[in-house]
């Protein structure tokens, strides 16, 4: 019946917060695939927001990892994608650098 149902749910629910450890039985496991979608869309909607909005270093190294992860998995249109979100994040005046290396070679920072 639908209050056996309940009356079950609500133990759950009363062990879990006893005991949150236990909680990990309850719930399925998560996979590097969840995890790895997950950042997929995180990254998509951040890059969604305007850059003043968003600390760019952030933002670029988040596309640079998630542009990484698409070209391991060979989906090279998105990893192209995420790149150049990253990149377009940086402010070209100022986080590029130029200087002279001990090699006397030009280095950008």
């Amino acid at each position: 019946s639908v209050s056996d149902v309940l009356l079950q749910q609500y133990k759950i629910r009363q062990q879990l917060l006893q005991n949150p450890n236990n909680s990990r039985s309850h719930k399925k496991k998560k996979s590097v695939e969840d995890d790895t979608w997950m950042l997929f869309t995180a990254a998509s909607h951040l890059n969604s927001i305007p850059p003043r909005c968003t600390d760019a270093i952030f933002m670029a190294e988040l596309n640079l990892q998630v542009g990484q992860m698409a070209v391991a998995k060979g989906s090279f249109n998105d990893a192209v994608i995420f790149f150049r979100a990253g990149v377009n994040r940086l402010d070209p005046e100022t986080c590029w650098k130029k200087s002279k290396g001990g090699d006397g070679k030009a280095q950008y920072t």
